[in-house]
């Protein structure tokens, strides 16, 4: 378990002090090394599978392969290709996020993601298709209800929107969920729920506010359960590794959509809570 761990707190860069690292972790974290998952993703994948890790989560950002409209970065793309078939080579499955909280600047421009989902199933509909028939597992969105709370955070969205946005992100899901399927019939899909207790919800929406599922506007259109908690809340997949953003706009700036989850053979997660 402590080489997973090590793994995670290197590809997270968790520790912005190399002097900072527990002890245990012991001397495997290079100072400038750390945290370079984007140039270090074939060795990180290598020693997962070592590690008899099965499933490898990251995230396709929209910002990152379409900085323009109906303009796609065939460069970029290139490199999530090579994601996906270095995952393939180990025999792992690869977990695919399309949102994470980032979405281009030409979509806040045009209203944020309240007003762009119908972009962003054009996004996500050529992504499913790119990687169809390769077994991968979708998330659709994030945490819904943290990104929703960011988006009222950062200004994108006002008090009164908040349920609106969280109906038009279920909007947005059922649109991944459509694309994977019509792509491949045996996709799987899912949405990150993220549990924020009542005080954390008050802090967005006032005071008297309960709990809220996001899984309750789209539970006829999910086939796994991905999970994450916040304090105060147990999860079966604990660990929310990210790395810095290179495009775009997030509502969890300076943090972003690269995301690294692992399971054992036994289903039980391998990864450092962040």
């Amino acid at each position: 378990m402590r080489d997973v761990q090590l793994l995670f707190a290197r590809v997270t860069g968790q520790f912005d002090d190399l002097h900072a690292v527990p002890q245990w972790l012991g001397d495997g974290i290079h100072p400038v090394r750390r945290g370079d998952e984007q140039h270090l993703y074939r060795e990180d994948i290598a020693n997962a599978h070592a590690m008899g890790i099965n499933t490898f989560r990251f995230g396709v950002e929209w910002a990152r392969v379409m900085p323009e409209p109906g303009k796609w970065d065939d460069s970029e793309l290139a490199y999530y290709d090579d994601v996906v078939a270095t995952l393939r080579r180990n025999r792992m499955t690869p977990m695919i996020t399309l949102m994470h909280w980032v979405y281009p600047g030409w979509v806040a421009d045009r209203g944020g993601f309240l007003n762009n989902v119908d972009a962003y199933a054009d996004f996500a509909k050529a992504i499913t298709k790119r990687y169809a028939g390769q077994g991968v597992l979708w998330v659709s969105v994030n945490e819904p209800v943290a990104f929703d709370a960011m988006e009222l955070s950062i200004g994108a969205i006002k008090s009164a929107e908040f349920d609106t946005f969280l109906d038009r992100v279920a909007d947005a899901h059922r649109a991944v969920y459509r694309a994977a399927h019509d792509a491949d019939p045996d996709a799987k899909v899912t949405a990150n729920e993220g549990y924020m207790s009542p005080d954390q919800l008050a802090q967005y929406v006032g005071p008297g506010a309960d709990p809220i599922s996001f899984f309750d506007r789209i539970k006829d259109t999910v086939d796994y359960i991905d999970s994450t908690s916040t304090p105060g809340r147990p999860t079966t997949t604990p660990c929310r590794p990210r790395t810095p953003p290179r495009h775009g706009v997030s509502s969890l700036s300076p943090k972003t959509s690269t995301t690294l989850r692992a399971f054992t053979p036994g289903g039980i997660p391998g990864c450092l809570s962040t």
